[in-house]
Order: C-alpha cells, then sequence, then structure tokens
C-alpha cells in the first residue's frame, strides 16, 4: 500500500476483520472511510494518531468494540468523526474540545456511558452533535452556548439525560433538529425556541417537560404546505389524555401526542 496514499474509500463493501495499525504508517492520508461494512471489528487503531492530514473517518455501522483511543484527539485536522453503530464503550473524552475544526461528531447507537463534557462547548465549527440511544447521563451543559453552528443536536434515549432545556439554544439561527425524546429532561419549554426559523424537529415526548408549549414554537409549524416559509414539520411532547404533562394551544401545533 502507498505511503503517498490520500483516501482510502472502502464502505459498503461487506469487508471483513480488524483495523491494521498499519494504516497508521499512511501519513498522508486525508480521508479514511470504511462505514457499513457491518463485520469490520476490535479496537480503533492507537496508530492512527499518525495521520496529522487525517480530517475525515468514518467507520459508522460496523462491529467496532473498545473505547476512542486518546490519541486519536492528537489528529488535529479532523473535521468529521462517525463512528455511530458500533459497540464502543467508555466516556467522551474531554480531549474533544481539542479538535478545533470539527464539524461532525456522530455516535449514536453505542455504549458511551458518563456525562456530556464541558469542553464540547469550545468546538464553535461544530454543525452535528450526534450522540442518541448510548447510555450518558447529566445535563446539557452551560458552555454549550459555544456552538454558535450547531444544525443539529440528538439526545434521544439517553434515559439518564437530565435538567432543563437551555434558553441559549434559541440564539443557534441554523439549528433544524433538536430531540430529546425518552430522557429525563424536565421543567418549562423555553419559548426563546420559537426564534429558531430554521427548525425542522422538534422530539421532546417521553420526557418530564411541563406546562404549556409556547406559542413561539407552535407559530414555526409548517402550514398552507408550507408556502408561508414556516420550517417546523415535526413536534412531539406528552400532550395526549385529560391531563397532559404538556399543553398544546393550538390544535395544529404539535404533529405527535403521547402520554
Amino acid at each position: 500500500m502507498s505511503h503517498s496514499l490520500l483516501y482510502l474509500l472502502s464502505g459498503n463493501n461487506n469487508l471483513n476483520g480488524t483495523i491494521p495499525e498499519e494504516l497508521g504508517k499512511l501519513q498522508k492520508l486525508q480521508q479514511l472511510d470504511l462505514d457499513d461494512n457491518k463485520y469490520i471489528r476490535g479496537h480503533i487503531p492507537s496508530s492512527l494518531r499518525n495521520l496529522q492530514n487525517l480530517n475525515v473517518i468514518d467507520f459508522d455501522t460496523n462491529q467496532i468494540t473498545g473505547t476512542i483511543p486518546e490519541t486519536l484527539y492528537d489528529v488535529s485536522q479532523l473535521t468529521t468523526i462517525d463512528l455511530d453503530s458500533n459497540q464502543i464503550s467508555g466516556t467522551i473524552s474531554t480531549r474533544l474540545g481539542e479538535l478545533a475544526k470539527l464539524r461532525i461528531y456522530m455516535l449514536e447507537n453505542n455504549t458511551l456511558t458518563g456525562t456530556l463534557p464541558t469542553e464540547i462547548g469550545r468546538l464553535h465549527k461544530l454543525r452535528f452533535l450526534v450522540l442518541d440511544n448510548n447510555d450518558l447521563d447529566g445535563s446539557i451543559p452551560s458552555e454549550f452556548k459555544g456552538l454558535v453552528d450547531l444544525q443539529a443536536l440528538t439526545l434521544h434515549d439517553n434515559a439518564g439525560i437530565n435538567g432543563t432545556l437551555p434558553t441559549f439554544f434559541g440564539s443557534f439561527s441554523g439549528l433544524r433538529v433538536l430531540t430529546f425524546f425518552n430522557t429525563a429532561m424536565t421543567g418549562q419549554i423555553p419559548s426563546e425556541l420559537g426564534r429558531l426559523d430554521k427548525l425542522q424537529t422538534l422530539y421532546l415526548h417521553n420526557t418530564n417537560f411541563v406546562g404549556t408549549m409556547p406559542s413561539e414554537i407552535c407559530n414555526l409549524r409548517t402550514t398552507n404546505n408550507g408556502k408561508d416559509g414556516k420550517s417546523l414539520k415535526r413536534l412531539t411532547a406528552n400532550c395526549a389524555g385529560n391531563n397532559p404533562k404538556v399543553v398544546c394551544p393550538q390544535p395544529s401545533c404539535c404533529t405527535g401526542c403521547f402520554r
């Protein structure tokens, strides 16, 4: 294998086996894509720290186990880490905040534990933070207000995620997706989310949110086949039954009501 290789793209090829440590010798490699092979197993090699030109790691939908090696955070050019749908364990390292160029961090459908590191708030270029279906707990750190370019945050199916929904999300003008269902989040739903005129999906059901869905959020709902420019297509809450946790004041506001 040539050490001058720039791209290694072997996605969806039914590859089998482990990821070799020898990949660390490909020092000019910029993109490493082994996604959707299903049968790649073993650990992420610590030798990837030598790939200082690497900007994309995509291993999603495989059988990778173990933790993310701390050495991965030495690769300062990384813009994408996609490891979703594996068997990755351990916690999210505080060193994640050192990857200043990171735009995509996707680790949904794994077995991550622990809390959300405050250091993630340093990632001012981050657009996608996708962590659903893990075993995370704790609240959303106030430092996340630094994620000004965020477009999607998914934390659903983490039963231990708790605390209130921060009002600062209302200042993230590019935000399109927020999902918190099947968590232990509490409190009122902030009206500040009504500022998000690009928001398309807001899933809040199977939580401990209470009160009335703010009219500012209801006003984002798509009506008249979207011709009015409104964007919010999917809005859910625990708004069903005679005594719902959340009251949707307008019949067309919530698209899905749960008990």
